[in-house]
């Protein structure tokens, strides 16, 4: 069998880098061996993101070796771009070798909906080594370094979510930012104290918003190749919003990093994570459930649940995955 796996991500600087770093960890010193060139002659090309596999980029097709993707989000009902990489991946299925999901919901859909290639669920995971939790120490320090006052109660939202590269102007809404932006302002009738802490491209949508109703809130570009870790540091909760996902990768980073999760039930959340255990997930899709969960942490959160979710976080760790990941290569079945 050979094993040489070419990875390919879209060079963005934000999560799908990330994620790139991270498979390179889980798979280190095992037997695959890891290249980043265009044109392999045999072994695994795998793609991260699925736009590049399934969209434009045609010249992609030209590559020799088995070829594997993600498809962590977007179903049909989320909209007629999501709708079409969809389908395009049930029709072109015979392209590919294999499909890595993160969620027990796209998994059975797409083998509802005629996938016959093989899937193989494997969750998004988090450097439990990189997330960790501060010390009080720690987390005062950094709070004064940003201006945040004691009595400030931070919300953390980090990832991208306008449409483009650009200022994202325009909500991307899979991603929730006008259900963040409701719970917000609606939080903040009953909290004036909050601030919200911002990270990711493209958030000009949910800077406007949370301007005009007069919300305090601070965006913390990342430099390329670093993470969000530290940011965690800061927050009195960190909330997502999302009506689609795969990860989100932010929801087991809060957990590693002692930070209460407010979060609606959208991809591996639902799988992973326990209501009342480990975070407070909403059931269902709106702001006034998030307004409310927001409300449960704000009246107080106890350290067994800060501990329970670290508990979570490490069960789902870059280490715990080496062997799926390991197999899920392996088994890819030899190029035509």
């Amino acid at each position: 069998m050979n094993r040489l796996v070419l990875l390919v991500s879209d060079g963005a600087g934000w999560a799908l880098d990330d994620d790139l770093r991270g498979l390179r960890t889980a798979l280190f010193k095992s037997d695959f061996r890891l290249h980043s060139r265009k044109y392999v002659n045999s072994g695994v090309v795998f793609f991260l993101n699925r736009s590049q596999a399934l969209g434009g980029e045609r010249f992609w097709w030209r590559l020799h070796g088995n070829r594997a993707l993600n498809f962590f989000h977007g179903f049909p009902e989320s909209g007629p771009r999501h709708a079409e990489r969809y389908q395009s991946l049930i029709r072109n299925q015979e392209l590919f070798r294999g499909v890595r999901v993160s969620s027990e919901k796209m998994e059975r859909t797409l083998k509802r909906d005629g996938l016959t290639i093989p899937v193989r669920r494997i969750p998004i995971p988090v450097d439990t080594e990189e997330y960790r939790i501060p010390s009080q120490d720690e987390r005062m320090k950094l709070r004064e370094e940003m201006g945040l006052l004691p009595f400030d109660f931070v919300v953390g939202s980090f990832q991208k979510d306008g449409l483009g590269w650009d200022e994202g102007l325009e909500p991307k809404l899979i991603k929730g930012p006008d259900i963040f932006c409701d719970a917000i302002e609606a939080f903040h009738e009953q909290e004036p104290n909050v601030t919200v802490l911002l990270s990711g491209p493209g958030r000009g949508y949910v800077k406007n918003r949370l301007h005009r109703s007069g919300i305090r809130y601070r965006h913390v570009q990342i430099p390329r190749g670093k993470t969000t870790a530290k940011l965690y540091w800061a927050l009195d909760a960190y909330m997502v919003a999302s009506r689609d996902e795969g990860g989100p990768k932010q929801a087991l980073e809060a957990l590693a990093s002692g930070v209460p999760l407010v979060a609606t039930p959208v991809g591996q959340i639902p799988d992973l994570l326990s209501h009342g255990i480990d975070s407070r997930i909403s059931f269902s899709v709106d702001s006034d459930a998030l307004v409310q969960q927001l409300l449960t942490v704000r009246a107080g959160y106890p350290m067994e649940t800060i501990l329970k979710g670290r508990e979570t976080a490490l069960r789902h760790n870059l280490q715990s995955q080496r062997a799926a990941w390991i197999d899920f290569f392996g088994e890819l079945r030899p190029a035509d």
